[in-house]
């Protein structure tokens, strides 16, 4: 049988959702509800909480001076590639791993 959450319910849950840092996906089952359902109670609480006050989060950068080695392992195998490699060279070696 399908749980029936009143707006006080709804609203907890949401901000519970905020305050977790997980996605909705893995999220909605702690509450026994599904991950579409909980992304309308966020859409809904957004509108309805648009004109509330704006929070600012502190932002700190690290600069990387170096890129370190990408490590990826699978059934034994070990590949290392340099940090600075091509997003299309990774798709390409975990796509061959993932056949593996």
């Amino acid at each position: 049988m399908r749980a029936i959450f009143n707006k006080e319910q709804k609203q907890q849950i949401v901000e519970a959702y905020f305050q977790s840092g997980k996605s909705q996906t893995a999220f909605a089952p702690d509450y026994g509800i599904k991950a579409n359902t909980l992304s309308n109670w966020v859409k809904k609480y957004r509108e309805e909480n648009e004109s509330a006050e704006v929070r600012f989060v502190e932002l700190k950068s690290t600069v990387v001076t170096q890129r370190q080695p990408i490590r990826i392992s699978k059934n034994g195998i070990q590949v290392e590639l340099p940090g600075n490699c091509i997003p299309a060279m990774l798709k390409e070696v975990i796509s061959t791993l993932a056949s593996l």
